[in-house]
């Protein structure tokens, strides 16, 4: 990857709201720990949601749309980034 792509992908982590981050059937105990540790160390407000597959459960996406993102944005989530391996 070219060192534009990294930071573009790095700002996207510290701009989005929610972090989908799939493949994770893929990636053992250490792996996902040490993945999830750096999307929250790039964004503590972000909520990160571990999925495989891309399915990402209805509730869930109620939850984050609804309840977890303050009442103004709630119409408007302005990044969903998706990081996969």
């Amino acid at each position: 990857m070219t060192r534009r792509v990294v930071e573009l992908l790095v700002e996207m982590v510290e701009c989005a709201d929610i972090v989908l981050l799939n493949k994770m059937d893929r990636l053992s105990t250490e792996q996902t720990e040490m993945l999830q540790t750096m999307v929250a160390e790039l964004n503590s407000t972000a909520v990160i949601q571990p999925c495989s597959f891309g399915k990402v459960y209805v509730w869930y996406r109620y939850v984050c749309t609804y309840a977890l993102i303050p009442r103004p944005r709630a119409s408007f989530i302005s990044g969903i980034i998706c990081v996969c391996h």
